[in-house]
């Protein structure tokens, strides 16, 4: 008798599974830079988060919504990949170690690219334990009828699952990005909701890919005594005393004439005293980004981000209308039929992100592009903007710049935005401070980012400035904070002193019974 292979029941303790690991990992990041970055900010001190931020970032629902990210990509990968090797070594070979050696060498091999630049703790807990979880739960879901079934049959839920993962690998490149964005999340109301989602909720996981140089707020602790001059110099690039009871990013001794620098996440690295105390914050960012231990897990996220989660879609989606179809026809006519559509929608899907019309492949001469940018056709409009911000030398009138930046969509807007960065002019200011009202997050953080690119060429380094700490200051949202952040260090020393921005009562009532 045939019976359909309950791959959503299989699949499920991987990905519940994922979600614990991600917010495990996440609050662990987390936890000692908000109570940081709270204390610093009582005493005045420019960091991040910052003032409504820190609330938002902080407490169990802020960590879990961040987890869905690393499910939706690193769980969701590796969760499939396992499925598809213990559904191959159950169904598709007489032996069952054909299958399962050769795995037992990729799950050894994908455990040593994890940890190739040392010893890392979460990154060897996601691939010890999502594949052994994804793996046992496939053997004890797995029907022991299938594996009298025809070869063809046992074949069709992988198939398409191969087909769609080499469909999907070229997304990896970083234009693809671009053009999935501007082209499908700018464009329609749903993907505007899912890119502000994104934004809105992925800064803590972004915060344990990233390397420890690139961080909002970065914590050491030391023995050792520093002098006044190298300390404001690390703060002025984010680099901060752990407060006692909390856990530093780095530690800093001494070695015979050499500072170390060694943590968790990093190989211990060996710094000259005279090259710290020349430039004791960029000596530091050097020193993690050269022993960063993390390349590896980063690397493992995003070969699995591409694949992982339009699987994880179409196996819903099979699943359901295998289910609908079992009513009309037989069970493996069913999973035929429902294998053979959502492939084929998978696929029509993908097709059109192929060719969403980059840059690069569209015209290219200076008579054509000022022709698209008075064009009725928004793929023209955004076509000629994109490729004026990145350097083609076009008429662009203050007409044109105010309907982009007043009536344009997110996606015009935003490349109007990196335009008036890269090409900056007097009479083009005020378009860049009307950019930092722009509704749309991605608008303000190009906007910020402009503003420190063009107030130094047109001497208002003061005045951009002040907008960009206005900015941060009054805006709650994480990422417009950080950009900004980042622009004020672009543009010269922090503000010593600024006004504690306000942070609800939650918060301080926690950080109060941590002081206690």
């Amino acid at each position: 008798m045939y019976r359909f292979v309950p791959v959503p029941a299989i699949i499920f303790p991987g990905l519940i599974a994922s979600a614990i690991l991600g917010f495990l990992q996440i609050h662990r990041c987390m936890d000692p830079i908000l109570k940081n970055a709270l204390l610093l900010q009582e005493k005045g001190i420019l960091t991040l988060p910052h003032g409504p931020a820190i609330e938002s970032l902080s407490g169990a629902d802020a960590s879990l919504y961040a987890a869905l990210l690393f499910v939706f990509s690193l769980g969701a990968g590796l969760t499939m990949a396992s499925f598809a090797l213990a559904f191959a070594s159950r169904n598709l070979v007489s032996d069952h170690r054909y299958i399962l050696f050769p795995s037992l060498w990729l799950w050894a091999g994908l455990l040593f690219f994890v940890n190739q630049h040392g010893p890392v703790l979460f990154p060897s807990l996601w691939v010890l334990i999502i594949p052994a979880i994804t793996w046992k739960s496939t053997l004890k879901h797995m029907p022991e009828s299938s594996i009298r079934e025809p070869f063809f049959h046992k074949t069709m839920h992988l198939v398409p699952l191969i087909i769609l993962t080499l469909a999907a690998m070229p997304m990896l490149s970083k234009g693809m990005f671009l053009d999935i964005r501007d082209s499908l999340l700018f464009s329609t109301r749903a993907g505007l909701a899912i890119s502000d989602a994104y934004y809105r909720h992925t800064l803590p996981a972004a915060e344990v890919i990233k390397p420890i140089a690139a961080r909002q707020l970065k914590l050491y602790q030391t023995d050792l005594v520093f002098s006044e001059e190298i300390i404001d110099s690390l703060k002025g690039q984010g680099w901060h005393p752990a407060s006692p009871g909390t856990r530093p990013h780095i530690r800093i001794g001494e070695q015979k004439n050499f500072l170390t620098v060694s943590g968790s996440e990093i190989t211990k690295t060996r710094l000259f005293w005279p090259d710290f105390e020349s430039a004791p914050g960029h000596s530091l960012d050097k020193a993690t980004l050269s022993g960063d231990r993390l390349k590896g897990f980063r690397g493992l996220i995003l070969y699995c981000l591409i694949p992982g989660f339009p699987l994880l879609l179409y196996i819903f989606l099979f699943s359901t209308l295998r289910r609908i179809l079992a009513w009309i026809f037989d069970r493996p006519a069913a999973s035929l039929l429902a294998s053979g559509i959502c492939l084929t929608a998978g696929l029509l899907m993908l097709v059109p992100i192929h060719y969403l019309g980059k840059t690069e492949r569209g015209p290219q001469n200076t008579e054509t592009l000022n022709s698209y940018l008075v064009s009725e056709k928004k793929s023209q409009r955004l076509h000629a903007m994109r490729s004026a911000a990145k350097g083609k030398n076009l008429i662009i009138s203050k007409d044109i710049l105010d309907a982009y930046l007043s009536h344009g969509s997110p996606a015009e807007r935003y490349w109007t935005t990196a335009y008036l960065g890269a090409r900056p002019s007097e009479t083009n200011w005020p378009f860049l401070l009307q950019a930092l009202k722009d509704p749309q997050i991605n608008v303000v953080c190009k906007a910020v980012e402009a503003l420190s690119l063009a107030g130094p060429v047109l001497n208002r380094n003061k005045e951009a400035q002040q907008a960009i700490l206005e900015t941060l200051q009054t805006s709650s949202h994480p990422y417009i904070q950080w950009y900004a952040f980042m622009a004020l260090k672009r543009l010269g020393p922090l503000p010593d002193k600024i006004k504690a921005g306000k942070v609800p009562l939650s918060f301080g009532h926690a950080l109060k019974d941590y002081r206690a």
